[in-house]
């Protein structure tokens, strides 16, 4: 069976106070308790017929408990004044009523009279039909004596359809950031459609703004998330990304929070394709970064030229002082200045969510290549703040990992004459030669791997280059790391061109550095690097360098330790690099 509506439990309640009312009429014994008894009875059954009267707009879920717990106290009550009706000497010694039943029972009615006000309160602001006069109860209900988080949330959802709303969600995302179970209790009590509902509050920017935080901070909860993306978030966000009359700092915001709902929750990828979100959001990405996308770029370049012309007609016939056109440029300053700010924060949102979009999903990756969107990765990689550069780094990451397994997106999105493969390439080549910031130069190192098989063989020497030097330098741990493993699949058998790749891996002196690494490199890097090293022997035995270098001995070496030999392939690896390097190394004397 469903659940019992709100509406027949409120009867119910009703009903139960309207009998004891009668009953205590009736009464023989303790005529004055059941009196008082009656009176608050009355007022309670007063407040459950407003709470009946606006039952389709009240706050369901702490009515549904409040009712139902102010129910079961009526039905107590009516029990004890029962027990105080009866003639029967019989009957009464063995029901013998205490005074403290009384005393009881009436301090759960002022409880319940307590909660069922404060239910009422929640209401006031949103139904006129409320006698507002007899409601004189403030704060928390007594029910949040026993339960003061749930409540104070109760309380803080129903602000959200009052004239404090833009506070309550301020207040529920600090709750919703201390832990995972406020967040979960947050969704649970109807939280959701009340922070959509102020989310899409055109002219209440801060509200929009602390709703849309919240949504996203309570995506963080795996439990809770799939309830958020049932209640049409993705929907509404995707039209707040579209609205011309929403601020760029809000439009941020959404990009930030649909970020979080797909990292917490992947399924939801699907409901945000349906409207187009990765559209609008390149549409924001490209808004300045890229000739190609001038739609909202002239009209923004339009209103500064208005702004420009009436400035020098007012100077031109004098009709404002020089100091006044001093205040005028310092506040144009300050505006212009935030505004830029805003602007970054939206390409680095935008970026953000277009990178967890496209994480492991092969249809957004290529929604995305299609678009402009590698180009002005490509274009923010290069002149883009740090938290746009990373976001961008990340998000060609995630396409270019897609694009390693999946040979169609692979040669469609990232062909070596396309302008935006050529940008991409130079940019991430760019990082990996002039950057020392190991946060955006791990990601281009690694998509530059991810990308091994694209490119040409006038292309790689370059690249090859600046990934060994980097390995010369004998930078961070996690660097050298990424440059071994991008390295093995330039000279792996995987790569077409994996002979030429790995005689320009050798020409970069990179043979020595290896040797150095299997014997006496950190734990996590002695493995790839002797990877390297057999791939290196297999496709270049003949290479001078491992005569001089004397590459047999630390493979031979490396067939004794257990630590490699137990390592899935290495054993394999070391058979095949050992077999042939002994071939060719024997036609050449050693020193």
């Amino acid at each position: 069976m469903g659940e019992t509506s709100l509406k027949h439990i409120l009867t119910r309640s009703i009903k139960l106070a309207d009998q004891i009312t009668k009953a205590s009429n009736e009464v023989i014994h303790f005529k004055s308790e059941c009196l008082e008894l009656q009176t608050k009875t009355i007022k309670l059954g007063e407040l459950i017929r407003q709470a009946a009267r606006a039952s389709n707009n009240l706050y369901e879920k702490p009515t549904r408990r409040i009712i139902n717990d102010t129910q079961q106290v009526l039905e107590k009550a009516l029990i004890l004044i029962n027990k105080c009706k009866t003639r029967s000497l019989f009957k009464r010694i063995f029901t013998l009523v205490p005074n403290s039943a009384f005393r009881k029972i009436i301090t759960q009615l002022d409880n319940s009279l307590g909660n069922v006000t404060w239910i009422l309160r929640a209401t006031i602001t949103r139904n006129d039909d409320i006698e507002d006069s007899k409601i004189s109860y403030l704060g928390l209900p007594p029910i949040a004596a026993n339960e003061p988080i749930l409540c104070l949330i109760w309380e803080q959802v129903a602000n959200l359809s009052s004239e404090e709303r833009t506070d309550a969600a301020s207040s529920l995302v600090s709750l919703a950031n201390d832990n995972q179970r406020y967040r979960k209790m947050i969704v649970e009590e109807g939280g959701v459609g009340p922070l959509l509902k102020l989310a899409k509050e055109a002219g209440n920017p801060k509200g929009q703004e602390n709703a849309i935080r919240c949504i996203g901070v309570l995506g963080c909860d795996e439990e809770s998330v799939e309830t958020i993306i049932d209640s049409g978030v993705c929907s509404i966000f995707c039209k707040l990304l579209k609205d011309d009359g929403v601020i760029m700092k809000v439009k941020a915001m959404v990009a930030w929070a649909i970020s979080e709902l797909v990292y917490n929750y992947p399924q939801c990828k699907d409901d945000f394709m349906q409207f187009n979100v990765i559209r609008v959001l390149v549409n924001h990405l490209a808004f300045e970064t890229i000739e190609e996308h001038n739609k909202y770029a002239i009209v923004e370049r339009n209103k500064m030229q208005a702004i420009n012309q009436i400035q020098q007609n007012m100077h031109m016939t004098n009709l404002i002082s020089d100091n006044m056109r001093l205040i005028i440029n310092e506040n144009n300053y300050i505006q212009n200045h935030q505004d830029q700010e805003v602007k970054v924060e939206m390409k680095a949102m935008a970026a953000r969510a277009l990178w967890y979009l496209a994480k492991g999903n092969t249809s957004i990756c290529s929604s995305i290549t299609e678009s402009r969107a590698l180009l002005c990765f490509a274009t923010l990689l290069q002149n883009g703040q740090d938290d746009v550069k990373y976001n961008s780094a990340m998000a060609i990451l995630e396409i270019t990992n897609v694009a390693e397994k999946n040979t169609d997106l692979r040669q469609i999105a990232f062909k070596p004459t396309s302008p935006a493969t050529k940008a991409v390439k130079e940019q991430l080549l760019n990082v990996v030669t002039n950057s020392n910031n190991a946060k955006i130069l791990l990601p281009c190192i690694k998509s530059l791997g991810n990308l091994a098989r694209i490119f040409r063989a006038k292309d790689t020497t370059r690249i090859i280059e600046s990934l060994v030097r980097l390995i010369v330098d004998e930078n961070e741990i996690e660097v050298t790391f990424e440059v071994v493993t991008a390295l093995i699949k330039f000279a792996c058998s995987n790569n077409y061109l994996h002979v030429v790749h790995s005689k320009s891996i050798i020409q970069a002196i990179c043979v020595k550095n290896l040797i150095k690494l299997v014997y006496f490199g950190e734990q996590m890097l002695r493995i790839p690097a002797l990877k390297l090293l057999c791939y290196l022997g297999q496709n270049a035995p003949d290479s001078e360098a491992f005569t001089q270098e004397d590459v047999l001995t630390p493979l031979e070496w490396a067939k004794e330790q257990d630590y490699f030999m137990q390592h899935p392939q290495i054993g394999d690896l070391l058979f095949k690099a050992t077999s042939i390097l002994e071939l060719y190394q024997l036609r050449v004397p050693r020193l």
